[in-house]
């Protein structure tokens, strides 16, 4: 039998062969499924967004969702961050809310890998509800005012910026933060609607009582947002005569001794507030 001298490449060549087929023979390994992407998650894995705006949801608003589901399936999916083995809502609590109503296991979701801090979840939030056209003011100040104190943000300009609204805008939402309790508590309790605009005016006036006054003309419709606009305006234009025993104009003497527990705090205050009008107006 006569033997073949093979060449070093030949070998090599022949070697190669040998290891593909035995790379061939060995069954490949499952692809592994992406975490990431469109996909149906249980509901009870999902937890909610630690920094929702929105505090409350209008049951009627989630009655009428829930059946749009029911009869066209979930348009839009939700939008949640991998946590580990759970997922924490991103964008969508109305649609996950709707699908608990339903009494569904899963519901339609992106599921994304991004930093799941608690500052890009209260922007997520943010900038989902702030553009809803029924918005709630204030959940918004409360939300706005959180993350300032938080450390989210160091000022209004910058908290502004992340969510693109202007600094003017933010500063407004804010302010309804100094109206009356009562107006508060109408506001959160979702009976009435009132725009930024008219709480930002309303909370101008340092008198709360007048406050709550405007508030319920406001909402009942006895005056229409330009002539609560007017009359603030002439509020403060209105000439000053509560200080004047107090206070002569001519000599600019001060004359103070009030008696306050016979006065009553309302009416010391805006004596006090008058005053300072008069002396800034010099």
């Amino acid at each position: 039998m006569s033997t073949i001298k093979l060449s070093k490449l030949d070998k090599m060549m022949r070697a190669g062969r040998g290891a593909a087929l035995e790379v061939a023979k060995t069954p490949s390994p499952p692809l592994r499924e992406s975490e990431y992407g469109l996909k149906d998650i249980p509901l009870d894995l999902i937890d909610d967004n630690p920094r929702q705006t929105r505090l409350s949801m209008n049951e009627l608003d989630l009655q009428e969702l829930s059946e749009s589901i029911t009869k066209g399936g979930l348009i839009q999916p939700i939008s949640l961050l991998k946590n580990g083995d759970r997922y924490t809502l991103r964008a969508g609590q109305r649609r996950l809310a709707a699908h608990k109503i339903l009494g569904l296991e899963t519901i339609k979701a992106i599921v994304e890998d991004s930093d799941n801090s608690e500052k890009s979840l209260f922007e997520t939030s943010i900038i989902e509800n702030a553009h809803r056209e029924n918005v709630d003011p204030l959940e918004l100040a409360i939300s706005f005012d959180k993350a300032i104190k938080d450390g989210f943000y160091k000022s209004q300009s910058e908290l502004a910026t992340a969510i693109g609204k202007t600094e003017g805008l933010v500063s407004q939402y804010l302010s309804i933060l100094k109206l009356a309790e009562p107006i508060k508590e109408k506001l959160s309790s979702r009976e009435v609607r009132v725009g930024v605009k008219d709480l930002y005016r309303i909370q101008k006036i340092k008198d709360k009582s007048i406050q709550v006054e405007m508030f319920n003309r406001l909402v009942s419709g006895a005056v229409s947002s330009m002539d609560l606009l007017s009359e603030i305006k002439q509020s403060f234009s209105t000439p000053i005569t509560s200080s004047l025993p107090y206070w002569d104009g001519k000599k600019k003497i001060l004359k103070l001794k009030l008696d306050v527990k016979r006065k009553g705090k309302e009416e010391t205050l805006t004596i006090l507030r008058n005053i300072i009008k008069e002396i800034e107006a010099l």
